[in-house]
């Protein structure tokens, strides 16, 4: 995708069939209100999207977290999103929903992260096994030892696209339906694995995209994450997002 012809075209390219965009010729520090616009778009379309050589990673990251929320506040926090194990937080309907996760780094020193998207998912379910699909509405599941039971389809807020939202293998047990939504969620064709470099700013939306880290990044790790906690959270008023610690 090329925006225009001009010198500050914006190219867009696919990072996976499934799951992810790669955006050049524009960083989330240096918007006008058109390439805001595009951005919102291609955040629905993508479920993830890709800066690489911003020279400040850190103030694009926060930059990139209230331009997907739509001007709404932002929580900003050093805290990097997601584990070693796969994760998808913003499909707990019990705590507040995560607009987005935004991850950002200035040596490029961070294990590798793996995003899969669920709604592609969901539209290969339809295709190849609608039985499957049908069963899968009525199984609900626990996601940790004290939780409430969450269905394996959710709706996405925003866009009322069916999301698949498998269980931990751990809790899946025995059920052949679970176990076949697990497995078929971590197929490579609906995954992203990411390898960082320097500058890179990774977002994605954790209501419909699954992350998993190579490995839990270390403590103090080069990252920045930006997460919308609630419409209510608000920015410390001494600390500007472009301010806060790499």
């Amino acid at each position: 995708m090329r925006t225009t012809a001009a010198d500050d075209a914006v190219f867009v390219e696919p990072l996976a069939p499934a799951v992810g965009l790669e955006v050049r010729g524009v960083t989330p520090d240096a918007l006008d209100d058109e390439h805001t616009a595009m951005l919102r778009d291609l955040w629905q379309v993508g479920g993830a999207l890709l800066f690489r050589n911003c020279e400040r990673p850190a103030r694009c990251a926060a930059l990139l977290g209230r331009v997907l929320g739509g001007d709404i506040l932002t929580t900003v926090s050093a805290t990097i999103p997601g584990s070693a194990e796969w994760a998808m937080v913003g499909a707990d309907s019990t705590s507040p929903l995560p607009l987005a996760c935004v991850v950002a780094t200035k040596t490029g020193n961070l294990p590798a992260l793996t995003l899969a998207g669920m709604e592609a998912a969901i539209d290969a379910l339809r295709l190849t096994d609608s039985d499957m699909l049908s069963e899968a509405k009525h199984l609900h599941f626990a996601h940790s030892l004290d939780g409430p039971m969450l269905p394996v389809l959710h709706q996405h807020p925003l866009s009322n696209a069916t999301i698949l939202y498998p269980p931990p293998r751990r809790a899946a047990g025995k059920d052949s339906v679970a176990l076949a939504l697990v497995r078929m969620a971590e197929e490579p064709q609906f995954c992203y694995r990411h390898v960082w470099q320097p500058g890179d700013v990774l977002a994605w939306d954790p209501r419909a995209v699954r992350s998993k880290w190579d490995r839990t990044p270390t403590e103090g790790s080069a990252a920045f994450s930006v997460v919308r906690a609630s419409s209510a959270s608000q920015l410390p008023a001494n600390a500007p997002e472009w301010e806060m610690p790499l």
